[in-house]
């Protein structure tokens, strides 16, 4: 990594949650890997939901040098709109990543979604591989035996949202020695994920990978209740703390493994410095 890093600040942006404290302790506990590798010389996890605020943590930094990393999957309206909203900056749609901007005393280098890194593809397969090892029984499968449902969030306000998604899966589909097929499923468009169960698979072993940075809400409830859980079995599941889906569990004809979400992959880390590395040290300030 570039020496010039060492006096700059690293801004890792996420959504957050008001609900779940899971996002935000996936994104401390990824701030703290990336600190410790002692590459910045600051390196702070920040959140639209609740604090530490993301204007906070820029008006704070203590580097004249900001880098700003959006822990989201996809471009979009959080991307384009809502966080350099917060932020302050002036957003520059249609422009490709990074933007540049001036905040007070300190350059600002507002980076794009890390799901748009193609390193994304290892995370997913590294995560779906894992939840299969890690749950063998009633019977051992490997992932070349099972198919992937890549699970993305999407909305309607804004047409890039799946974009990100819809090209990884198009991308890990090419590599069939890895798995059988890869399809993309929404919770706010379609194809909705309960269409899981109508896809034909070529056997009915599916790995469903939340293209997630944490396991909140959408990956710990949403998923599961789309997939036939019950509010009540959801219910107690939270209440004593443990996994929302049994893995696999076995409904119409498929057997389901939920993987974690990509964000917790143990590779993310070295993703999100590849990415500044080779995004960003061109911008650098000499």
């Amino acid at each position: 990594m570039d020496t010039r890093f060492r006096s700059a600040t690293l801004i890792l942006a996420i959504h957050g949650s008001t609900e779940d404290t899971r996002p935000e302790e996936a994104g401390n506990s990824l701030a703290a890997s990336i600190r410790s590798k002692g590459i910045f010389g600051e390196v702070k996890a920040a959140f639209h939901k609740h604090t530490p605020l993301l204007l906070d943590s820029l008006t704070q930094a203590n580097g004249k040098l900001v880098i700003i990393v959006p822990m989201l999957m996809s471009k979009g309206y959080f991307t384009e709109k809502v966080f350099p909203d917060a932020f302050q900056l002036q957003a520059t749609p249609g422009v490709a990543f990074p933007w540049v901007s001036i905040f007070e005393d300190k350059k600002v280098i507002y980076a794009g979604p890390i799901g748009l890194h193609p390193g994304m593809e290892s995370l997913v397969i590294e995560s779906a591989d894992r939840v299969l090892k890690e749950h063998p029984f009633p019977v051992k499968v490997s992932l070349s035996n099972a198919s992937i449902a890549l699970i993305g969030h999407g909305t309607s306000r804004h047409v890039k949202s799946r974009e990100s998604v819809d090209k990884l899966a198009a991308k890990l589909a090419m590599n069939s020695e890895k798995c059988q097929e890869v399809r993309t499923f929404f919770i706010e468009e379609e194809p909705a994920i309960e269409a899981i169960y109508e896809w034909n698979t070529p056997s009915k072993n599916v790995v469903v990978v939340p293209f997630m940075l944490a396991d909140g809400p959408h990956a710990a409830q949403d998923i599961p209740v789309a997939l036939g859980q019950t509010e009540k079995e959801l219910k107690r599941s939270l209440k004593q703390g443990t996994s929302t889906w049994r893995n696999p569990t076995e409904r119409h004809e498929k057997r389901i493994w939920i993987s974690p979400p990509v964000g917790l992959s143990p590779l993310l880390p070295d993703l999100i410095l590849e990415y500044i590395s080779s995004e960003i040290s061109g911008l650098l300030m000499d």
